[in-house]
């Protein structure tokens, strides 16, 4: 016997019962997935280029390769735009109904969605690159916004249903909560001061100690305040990389997440002690070596300071780690909050589900002992509602 079709109401059902998280947090993934794909391209741009200045010369580059990246855009978002069309129809109008792991198969097309998206995010800063250079092909931003525009649209719509399935959702949801409550019993040292103050009085502390360091050591402080803003910026550099690394591990239950984070800082502190070693042998610049040394430890130290009940009070409210264990902190408490109302409405989901099937079993036994021209009656009802 062929099997009917979903009627309208079951489809629409299923498709407001499915489990979905909010547009908000699809469209940050797919921001996040566009800025990796823009410094990767960036890395890998300076890589093919070499040369003494990489980073620079790629950037150099930027507007001619924007240039021709204009010349196939069009078949690209040609090709995106049905794919997340077709995507859209599938998720959306209910063709996954009564479908083995059709749960699964909306979080991979919502993946997918995302991620192919934000993975156009170089092409358009190349695109902007050329714009800006030749304001004459500028024209091509009034095709270009409304189509990326829908483009968008679709796939934080469709990264909205990547998520686990109900059943999974609420083990992900129990197990958020009691991570979460967890690990804010284990926050000791969060300080009492606002997060940006600590961060700024960092950068500045750091980048005046080393800086004076330096203009001790060369006995001219006229040369040492004109330096004054380069350290600003590499100690501004490497104080958002150690609070953002000291945030994650505190907030993210991952463990290849926390590792990426460690990798991170690392390669920015690789990067920063490229530059004393250049100061010294290049420049012979052992002061301004000798600052940077010591500004990048001062930071290190406040990143890294250990935590624990027994800290002097400074060192609560005035350590990186301790102001990223306040909006650590925080972020837990919004996250417990959250999957609290996530754990409530699954469970309800799945009483309204389970009354649901109960009541059509109740309908259909009470078909089937129904005499006569009643039960017939019955019987046709539910067909129909079936159909």
């Amino acid at each position: 016997m062929s099997r009917s079709a979903p009627a309208p109401a079951a489809t629409a059902t299923a498709t407001a019962l499915a489990p979905r998280r909010s547009a908000a947090s699809a469209a940050a993934e797919a921001a996040a997935i566009g800025l990796l794909a823009v410094l990767v391209a960036v890395v890998g741009l300076a890589f093919v280029v070499g040369g003494e200045h990489p980073i620079d010369d790629a950037l150099a580059l930027a507007p001619a390769l924007g240039a021709v990246v204009l010349q196939h855009i069009g078949w690209a978002l040609g090709a995106y735009i049905p794919i997340l069309l077709g995507f859209y129809t599938i998720v959306i109008g209910g063709q996954l109904i009564d479908t083995p792991g059709a749960g699964r198969t909306q979080q991979l097309l919502g993946w997918v969605a995302v991620t192919m998206t934000a993975s156009l995010a170089p092409a358009f800063v190349l695109i902007a690159a050329a714009c800006v250079h030749d304001p004459t092909q500028a024209g091509v931003v009034f095709v270009l916004l409304p189509v990326s525009a829908a483009m968008v649209f679709l796939a934080v719509q469709l990264g909205a249903f990547n998520v686990p399935e109900r059943s999974r959702a609420l083990l992900v949801a129990e197990h958020d909560r009691a991570w979460a409550r967890e690990r804010l019993a284990t926050l000791w040292s969060r300080s009492r001061r606002p997060a940006w103050l600590v961060a700024l009085t960092t950068v500045v502390a750091a980048a005046v100690v080393g800086n004076l360091l330096a203009a001790v050591l060369s006995r001219s402080g006229s040369a040492a305040l004109a330096s004054l803003p380069a350290y600003l910026a590499v100690a501004g550099i490497l104080v958002v990389a150690g609070f953002f690394q000291s945030l994650a591990r505190s907030t993210t239950p991952d463990r290849a997440t926390t590792v990426l984070g460690v990798l991170v800082v690392a390669i920015v502190y690789l990067v920063t002690a490229i530059l004393p070693l250049s100061l010294l042998l290049v420049r012979l610049d052992a002061p301004g070596a000798a600052g940077v040394t010591v500004m990048g430890a001062l930071v290190a130290a406040s990143t890294y300071w250990p935590a624990g009940r027994r800290n002097h009070r400074a060192s609560r409210a005035w350590t990186l780690r301790a102001a990223a264990e306040r909006v650590a902190a925080i972020v837990l408490v919004r996250r417990f909050a959250r999957a609290s109302r996530e754990i409530a409405r699954l469970r309800a989901l799945s009483v309204e589900a389970a009354e649901e099937a109960a009541a059509a079993g109740a309908d259909a036994a009470g078909a089937a002992v129904q005499p006569g021209f009643a039960g017939r009656l019955a019987r046709a009802a539910q067909a129909l509602r079936g159909a």
